[in-house]
């Protein structure tokens, strides 16, 4: 966030999943909104997620995430998504809803492998197997997604022997660059003791403020219930503290601190007085002896770290009812040559007593003493071993205060290739990805709220996308057919009918009004084989004269037909004069939607034809939310090959840019040089408009070309073919091809709503 911030404008934060949490503030969203004042959004809740996942539906959890993101990006320049990593899944599960997420949503992805997390990589202590484990995730991930810019390792052992050679290995057999390494840092595994508060049973005793959030080492936990020369001996054995053993004024320092409180000051002679009350045992000897004995053995605490800012601190565990210790050791912690080094005390087990409590109120009732209590003190009933491990679970977590956002961000700038990374990111997004694409229509398609026409029913497939239309709110539908049968089937096959308009041509209250404007309502005049005297028992006639007739939006028909045959009844009554009929199709492919035209009608259009076919496609494509880059196809590039149908596309090139200046249209180019950047750069000379390499609408020079073309690609590629599309009259008519799938029907008569002009 830090880094793009400082490249773009506006930088928003996107969750695929949100991850469970108590406090708004231990979430990465809730981090996020504080340090960049940005705007975050989740794709999915967890339990949403859990459900879905639970019942295998993938496809949904994918386009709601698409959905959300789609809304959220319009804001900002750049959107940083981070993918989901819990357990509530299993590791490879959580590696295919990232990726399809990623797929979805048309994101690059960069990996960042911990080596400390709990994956499978991060179990393994040989460094060797570590880099093998990460070479088999990437080549599973690259089926899912292909696009991994690279890889960004964390908490690896980066100083091992062996770390170049293994590192170099892995982006052999993957061709995936690492990134960089992030060292594992002392300072950003420590532990607020807020977490400690939340992460337990536990009550705080005192402490409210600044201290509750000082970060706290648990590397080495010491229990201490010992005397206080024995506790000496085991804090002093602490790898992170060093011991000063000058013998100077520690006497005398801990007196002054007790008697110079913030709010009271005691007279010297009654400090140890005032102490004595907290316990009857407690005599001025004894304090004497306790403080001597402190002074002696540990004279001052030094934290061994090159951190920048607050360094990390010590945490104590006693047991409750040893308030000797936990008077001592403030005692130090607050004299200005000695302290600092405590930060926070657990009062731990069941063992507490009248004494303990006692004591514990006549501190909080001195304010001479609670000027010694400069840390938190919490009490727990959990017992010391017990404790032990139940801190050591508790996850380490982030705030804005902490000082380990600035020490990530230090990390990252020293040890990743920002510049590599950028380059990777920066790239602008060419094309959208079909999810997000099928996203879009349906928003649309839901907007629009149009009413289709479908005239063929004898087809389960019909029957089936029909529910799923009408369940997702996709369009209005009218099914011709009878209407007896159509609900008998409907029935058998477990769906229902709700939402879906049945009307029979035979029988419908219409009918008597549509035979008498027929032949008014030709625009072409057709001939006695094409209106045979049951013409409008036709479905096909029936639901042409229906959007006609302002009776419906669309229509959508051919799924048993060749396409001369459905496009005819819509062809002779709403083609106006003068008018050329022209289609494209939505090729659907791995990670991107192009457009097509014409493969479906025109043989072999004019220049002026072709331009008009040319300047249709980019209108659709704006319409769905593409930005059109339109591509004119010939068998040359530029002025490479001279020839009629090189001239033919060349002009048809310049009068559709004459008439869509601000859309980028380039011609003639090759088929490699319109979507290729590395063929564009070689084969390109010239002005090319931005399209060379990049275009998503391409447009063919004749009908052998471009049907071949088509069906070329959907068979080579498995790509799905939307359409055609037919344009040129006032409202939608899509022809659905002989084999289409129930999914490819459904994604038809979404296209069909989002494109009608209501």
């Amino acid at each position: 966030m830090k880094l793009m911030e400082t490249k773009q404008r506006s930088v928003g934060y996107f969750r695929v999943i949100e991850h469970a949490s108590r406090a708004p503030t231990e979430t990465h969203t809730g981090l996020v909104e504080t340090i960049f004042d940005t705007g975050v959004q989740n794709g999915c809740s967890v339990e949403e997620a859990i459900r879905l996942v639970n019942k295998k539906d993938f496809e949904t959890l994918n386009e709601m995430v698409a959905s959300r993101f789609s809304e959220f990006r319009k804001d900002y320049d750049f959107v940083v998504v981070e993918g989901y990593n819990s357990t509530n899944f299993s590791e490879e599960l959580n590696n295919e809803i990232n990726m399809n997420c990623a797929n979805a949503i048309g994101a690059s992805v960069v990996l960042v492998s911990d080596g400390r997390d709990n994956s499978s990589i991060a179990e393994s202590d040989d460094l060797r197997t570590k880099f093998r484990l990460l070479s088999e995730r990437l080549l599973v991930l690259q089926q899912h997604n292909p696009d991994i810019l690279g890889v960004i390792l964390n908490r690896y052992p980066s100083a091992a022997p062996d770390f170049d050679v293994e590192k170099a290995n892995v982006e052999k057999a993957t061709k995936v660059p690492i990134l960089g390494s992030i060292p594992l840092d002392g300072y950003l595994r420590s532990i607020m003791f807020r977490d400690i508060l939340e992460g337990l049973e536990a009550n705080l005793v005192f402490g409210e403020g600044k201290g509750m959030d000082v970060p706290l080492l648990l590397d080495d936990l010491r229990i201490v219930s010992e005397r206080i020369d024995t506790m000496i001996d085991r804090v002093e054995n602490n790898p992170v503290v060093a011991i000063d053993r000058s013998r100077a004024e520690l006497k005398k320092m801990i007196t002054e601190q007790i008697a110079q409180g913030p709010d009271h000051r005691l007279p010297n002679d009654r400090v140890a007085e005032a102490i004595s009350l907290l316990h009857p045992t407690f005599r001025e000897e004894m304090i004497i002896a306790m403080v001597d004995q402190i002074d002696a053995d540990m004279d001052g605490f030094v934290i061994e770290s090159d951190l920048e800012g607050t360094p990390p601190k010590f945490l104590l565990i006693t047991a409750k009812d040893r308030v000797d210790i936990v008077l001592a050791i403030t005692s130090l912690n607050a004299t200005r040559k000695y302290g600092g080094v405590l930060g926070g005390i657990i009062l731990s087990g069941k063992s507490s007593s009248d004494i303990t409590e006692r004591t514990l109120k006549t501190i909080s009732d001195t304010p001479a003493l609670m000027a010694l209590m400069k840390v938190p003190v919490l009490e727990t009933d959990i017992e010391p071993l017990e404790l032990v491990d139940r801190l050591e679970q508790l996850p380490t977590k982030m705030t804005a205060y902490s000082g380990k956002v600035e020490r990530s961000i230090k990390l990252f700038n020293e040890n990743v290739n920002t510049d590599k990374l950028l380059s990777g990111v920066q790239k602008p997004l060419e094309h959208i990805s079909v999810k997000m694409f099928l996203h879009q229509v349906n928003s649309l398609a839901r907007q629009k709220e149009a009413h289709i026409v479908v005239p063929e029913v004898n087809d389960d497939r019909i029957l089936l996308a029909a529910d799923e239309v009408c369940r997702r709110q996709l369009a209005r539908l009218t099914l011709l057919g009878d209407v007896d049968g159509i609900n008998l089937r409907i029935a058998s096959l477990g769906l229902q009918s709700r939402g879906i308009e049945i009307v029979n041509p035979h029988t419908s209250p219409k009918f008597d009004e549509y035979a008498d404007i027929f032949d008014k309502s030709l625009y072409w005049p057709a001939t006695p084989e094409e209106i045979a005297g049951e013409t409008l028992l036709d479905p096909y006639w029936y639901g042409a004269m229906m959007v006609k007739n302002g009776d419906a939006d669309g229509f959508v028909g051919g799924i048993n037909r060749p396409t001369r045959g459905t496009i005819l009844s819509s062809k002779k009554l709403m083609l106006k004069p003068g008018k050329y009929l022209t289609s494209v199709f939505f090729m659907c492919l791995d990670k991107e939607v192009l457009i097509y035209a014409d493969c479906a009608l025109n043989a072999n259009p004019d220049s002026t034809l072709l331009s008009e076919i040319a300047i249709r496609a980019s209108d659709v494509a704006e319409r769905v939310g593409l930005r059109p880059r339109v591509a004119m196809l010939s068998y040359a590039t530029g002025d490479s090959n001279k020839g009629p149908e090189i001239e033919k596309v060349t002009a048809a090139a310049k009068l559709a840019r004459e008439k869509r200046p601000n859309v980028p249209i380039f011609g003639p180019t090759q088929y490699d040089a319109a979507v290729n950047p590395s063929v564009a750069k070689t084969k390109v000379k010239g002005e090319n408009y931005g399209v060379a390499g990049r275009a998503n609408v391409l447009i063919f020079p004749d009908l052998n070309t471009g049907n071949n073309t088509y069906k070329a690609v959907q068979q080579s590629t498995k790509a799905t073919a939307i359409g055609p599309l037919v344009l040129g009259m006032d409202h939608p008519v899509a022809d659905l091809p002989r084999g289409a799938t129930v999914q490819d029907v459904v994604n038809t008569i979404a296209i069909t709503s989002a494109l009608t002009p209501k």
